[in-house]
């Protein structure tokens, strides 16, 4: 999702402490097999009015993973 290559640690996407239900929902709603294109967490991100970091550590937290990146870099 754009969110790497940031420093020495390369990544900065970390679990959520916390994720609201309604972000849960959404994010299960479109997720398959505990994966969800990167594309439809951005779309996510926008509805709901957050950051796409944070919708990245939400998908963290829930053990979703994002595949389909848009750079072809996942």
């Amino acid at each position: 999702m754009g969110l790497f290559g940031y420093g020495a640690q390369k990544k900065i996407v970390t679990p959520s402490e916390n994720v609201s239900p309604e972000l849960e929902e959404a994010i299960k709603e479109l997720a398959a097999d505990n994966c969800i294109g990167c594309e439809s967490c951005w779309a996510i991100a926008e509805k709901a009015g957050c950051s796409k970091l944070e919708a990245s550590g939400a998908c963290e937290t829930l053990k979703i993973k994002i595949f389909s990146c848009q750079l072809g870099a996942f």
